[in-house]
């Protein structure tokens, strides 16, 4: 009888911890709400030559406008939304982060951010973009002279060409490039995949990656420093080079060397090296 009483309390005691739960949960969504989900469009009328992008969470997209008209698109929350402006030859898109404390430690709010811009121009000077969570994709109508990308979550799909130099940084997240033509092409992921399609470089081509594979198709450069941990690296490039390649654990197959070309140094940790040359 002691034992069904002992029962009694113990399941009367986990019914109140459940409750209070369910009810802190109840109160807790509409505590945590972050706003309603809006489209603002902001219309550019003056001519820049720079864009420089700096916020916390959202996909970003650059895109030729099909309408003749320079604007920006941004899908985002009343109590975080973007600023949108021209300022000494650049366009300037950043986030103002009205969120309470709380909101922005507890988020429950997976609903997406989004910014798109739309260019009817096709060649810039400069990309910077800084984001923390977000995938951005970036297409192939569009000419820099530089661009600097790091994203610390999120992927990268870069399409467009590079004249100077190229650099991309993720910190979670797969980095993809495809018809780069620069003087330079850095690349740096902690746990992605890389992957170029398409590229011809006139310099050198840095790929660091801690956790991941590197593929690269049919893409050349003068002198090539390829450094996995753990993964990896295969493709094939378009002329022989002097071919080091290293790894701990896995199979190297590279071409003979062509003693007239630069360098591909390539080292992993654990993985394959598999190169060809076309």
């Amino acid at each position: 009888m002691k034992g069904f009483f002992k029962f009694l309390i113990v399941a009367g005691i986990i019914l109140v911890i459940a409750g209070g739960i369910m009810f802190g949960i109840g109160i807790g969504t509409k505590a945590f709400e972050t706003g309603d989900m809006k489209t603002n469009t902001h219309e550019i009328t003056e001519v820049f030559d720079n864009i420089n992008i700096e916020i916390e969470a959202a996909d970003i997209e650059i895109k030729a406008a099909t309408d003749g008209n320079v604007k920006v698109e941004c899908v985002e929350k009343e109590r975080y939304y973007h600023e949108v402006s021209v300022l000494n030859n650049t366009l300037s898109i950043k986030c103002i982060n009205n969120l309470r404390w709380y909101q922005k430690i507890f988020n429950f709010d997976n609903r997406k951010i989004k910014v798109v811009i739309f260019l009817v121009n096709t060649e810039y000077d400069s990309l910077n973009i800084k984001t923390s969570t977000g995938d951005v994709i970036i297409n192939k109508e569009f000419s820099f002279n530089t661009s600097n990308i790091s994203v610390s979550t999120g992927d990268v799909n870069f399409n467009a060409a590079v004249k100077d130099t190229a650099k991309f940084e993720a910190s979670t997240g797969n980095i993809r490039l495809s018809n780069i033509n620069s003087n330079s092409l850095d690349i740096t992921t902690s746990t992605g995949d890389i992957l170029i399609t398409n590229a011809i470089i006139n310099g050198k081509i840095t790929l660091n990656t801690s956790t991941g594979n590197v593929i690269i198709k049919d893409s050349d450069a003068n002198t090539l420093s390829i450094k996995t941990s753990t993964g990896d690296v295969k493709g094939n490039l378009l002329t022989g080079k002097i071919f080091k390649a290293s790894t701990s654990t896995g199979k190297i197959s590279t071409p003979s060397d062509d003693n007239t070309k630069g360098e591909c140094i390539i080292e992993t940790s654990t993985g394959d090296i598999i190169i060809e040359v076309k």
